[in-house]
Protein backbone atom coordinates (compact mmCIF):
# COMPACT_ATOMS: atom_id res chain seq x y z
CA UNK A 1 0.00 0.00 0.00
CA UNK A 2 1.50 3.29 -1.10
CA UNK A 3 1.54 6.11 1.76
CA UNK A 4 2.16 10.25 0.71
CA UNK A 5 5.58 9.40 1.16
CA UNK A 6 5.61 7.45 -1.74
CA UNK A 7 4.71 9.92 -4.25
CA UNK A 8 6.83 10.80 -7.24
CA UNK A 9 6.54 14.21 -8.73
CA UNK A 10 7.83 13.96 -12.31
CA UNK A 11 7.53 17.71 -12.94
CA UNK A 12 7.42 20.90 -10.19
CA UNK A 13 4.37 22.80 -9.33
CA UNK A 14 5.22 25.86 -11.96
CA UNK A 15 5.88 23.67 -14.62
CA UNK A 16 2.10 21.69 -13.65
CA UNK A 17 0.37 24.93 -13.89
CA UNK A 18 1.87 26.20 -17.43
CA UNK A 19 0.93 22.66 -18.61
CA UNK A 20 -2.80 23.01 -17.27
CA UNK A 21 -2.99 26.40 -18.71
CA UNK A 22 -1.33 25.80 -22.49
CA UNK A 23 -4.03 22.86 -22.12
CA UNK A 24 -6.77 25.13 -21.09
CA UNK A 25 -6.35 27.81 -23.69
CA UNK A 26 -5.97 25.20 -26.12
CA UNK A 27 -9.03 23.47 -25.57
CA UNK A 28 -10.83 26.71 -25.22
CA UNK A 29 -9.34 27.86 -28.31
CA UNK A 30 -10.73 24.88 -30.22
CA UNK A 31 -13.94 24.86 -28.47
CA UNK A 32 -14.46 28.89 -29.60
CA UNK A 33 -12.82 27.43 -32.95
CA UNK A 34 -15.01 25.12 -33.79
CA UNK A 35 -18.49 27.33 -33.09
CA UNK A 36 -16.70 29.63 -35.75
CA UNK A 37 -16.04 27.13 -37.76
CA UNK A 38 -19.87 25.83 -37.83
CA UNK A 39 -21.15 29.71 -38.59
CA UNK A 40 -21.94 30.32 -35.39
CA UNK A 41 -20.84 33.81 -35.78
CA UNK A 42 -24.48 35.39 -35.27
CA UNK A 43 -25.19 33.14 -32.61
CA UNK A 44 -23.34 33.93 -29.29
CA UNK A 45 -21.81 30.67 -27.20
CA UNK A 46 -22.08 30.45 -23.25
CA UNK A 47 -18.90 31.62 -22.88
CA UNK A 48 -19.04 34.79 -24.87
CA UNK A 49 -22.26 35.69 -24.04
CA UNK A 50 -21.02 35.38 -19.91
CA UNK A 51 -18.01 37.58 -20.89
CA UNK A 52 -20.08 40.39 -23.63
CA UNK A 53 -17.98 40.08 -25.73
CA UNK A 54 -18.60 38.41 -29.67
CA UNK A 55 -17.23 34.71 -30.18
CA UNK A 56 -14.85 36.47 -32.83
CA UNK A 57 -13.16 38.54 -30.36
CA UNK A 58 -13.10 36.02 -27.68
CA UNK A 59 -11.34 33.60 -29.92
CA UNK A 60 -8.46 36.03 -30.74
CA UNK A 61 -8.22 37.10 -27.03
CA UNK A 62 -7.31 32.96 -26.01
CA UNK A 63 -5.49 32.74 -28.90
CA UNK A 64 -3.63 35.47 -27.08
CA UNK A 65 -3.09 33.83 -23.80
CA UNK A 66 -1.89 30.70 -25.71
CA UNK A 67 0.58 33.26 -26.99
CA UNK A 68 1.73 34.64 -23.41
CA UNK A 69 1.27 30.92 -22.28
CA UNK A 70 4.18 29.99 -24.74
CA UNK A 71 6.31 32.86 -23.97
CA UNK A 72 5.60 32.35 -20.04
CA UNK A 73 7.38 28.87 -20.78
CA UNK A 74 10.00 30.02 -22.67
CA UNK A 75 11.21 32.82 -20.65
CA UNK A 76 10.27 31.12 -17.27
CA UNK A 77 12.07 27.73 -18.92
CA UNK A 78 14.78 28.89 -20.17
CA UNK A 79 17.49 26.99 -18.83
CA UNK A 80 14.80 23.34 -19.63
CA UNK A 81 15.21 24.13 -22.98
CA UNK A 82 18.41 22.85 -23.94
CA UNK A 83 17.71 19.71 -22.02
CA UNK A 84 13.80 19.29 -23.57
CA UNK A 85 15.34 19.58 -26.94
CA UNK A 86 18.04 17.03 -26.67
CA UNK A 87 15.86 14.55 -24.72
CA UNK A 88 13.38 14.98 -27.74
CA UNK A 89 15.55 14.29 -30.53
CA UNK A 90 17.59 11.99 -29.03
CA UNK A 91 17.89 7.99 -30.52
CA UNK A 92 18.92 5.46 -29.19
CA UNK A 93 19.34 2.02 -30.81
CA UNK A 94 17.06 0.31 -28.62
CA UNK A 95 14.14 2.41 -29.83
CA UNK A 96 12.79 -0.13 -32.28
CA UNK A 97 12.50 -2.68 -29.49
CA UNK A 98 10.77 -0.36 -27.07
CA UNK A 99 8.23 -0.13 -30.25
CA UNK A 100 7.70 -3.02 -31.08
CA UNK A 101 6.83 -4.11 -27.16
CA UNK A 102 4.48 -0.45 -27.15
CA UNK A 103 1.39 -2.13 -27.87
CA UNK A 104 2.30 -5.12 -24.92
CA UNK A 105 2.82 -2.54 -22.40
CA UNK A 106 -0.53 -0.75 -23.28
CA UNK A 107 -2.59 -3.38 -22.38
CA UNK A 108 0.02 -4.66 -19.61
CA UNK A 109 1.25 -1.26 -18.19
CA UNK A 110 4.69 -2.92 -18.30
CA UNK A 111 6.81 -0.95 -21.28
CA UNK A 112 10.09 -1.65 -22.21
CA UNK A 113 13.18 -0.19 -20.91
CA UNK A 114 14.51 2.98 -22.22
CA UNK A 115 17.28 5.52 -21.92
CA UNK A 116 16.71 9.13 -20.92
CA UNK A 117 14.45 11.22 -19.44
CA UNK A 118 11.42 10.35 -22.14
CA UNK A 119 10.33 6.74 -23.64
CA UNK A 120 10.18 6.58 -27.85
CA UNK A 121 6.69 7.82 -27.53
CA UNK A 122 6.93 10.69 -25.13
CA UNK A 123 9.81 11.75 -27.81
CA UNK A 124 7.75 11.83 -30.70
CA UNK A 125 4.76 13.19 -28.70
CA UNK A 126 7.06 16.08 -27.57
CA UNK A 127 8.01 17.00 -30.94
CA UNK A 128 4.81 16.69 -32.43
CA UNK A 129 2.82 18.57 -29.77
CA UNK A 130 5.37 21.55 -29.31
CA UNK A 131 5.51 22.10 -33.01
CA UNK A 132 1.44 21.84 -33.37
CA UNK A 133 1.44 24.64 -30.86
CA UNK A 134 4.09 26.67 -32.23
CA UNK A 135 2.20 26.09 -35.44
CA UNK A 136 -1.23 27.31 -33.77
CA UNK A 137 0.56 30.27 -32.28
CA UNK A 138 2.20 31.79 -34.91
CA UNK A 139 -0.94 31.35 -37.73
CA UNK A 140 -2.82 32.66 -35.43
CA UNK A 141 -0.95 36.09 -34.74
CA UNK A 142 -0.22 35.87 -38.78
CA UNK A 143 -4.50 35.81 -38.86
CA UNK A 144 -5.15 38.70 -36.26
CA UNK A 145 -2.27 41.12 -38.92
CA UNK A 146 -4.92 40.65 -42.32
CA UNK A 147 -7.87 42.36 -42.74
CA UNK A 148 -10.36 40.46 -44.77
CA UNK A 149 -11.95 43.39 -46.23
CA UNK A 150 -15.44 43.14 -47.85
CA UNK A 151 -14.97 39.46 -48.52
CA UNK A 152 -15.41 38.84 -44.50
CA UNK A 153 -18.02 41.72 -44.34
Amino acid sequence: MATGTDRIERYGRRTRWLHAAAYLTTLLLLGTGLWLLGGQEGHESILARALGVSDTRLHIWLGWALAAVVALGLIAGVRAIPTFLRESFRYDPGDGRWFLRWPRGVFTGRFGRHEGEFDPGQRIANLVIVAGLLILVITGIGLTTLHGGQLFA
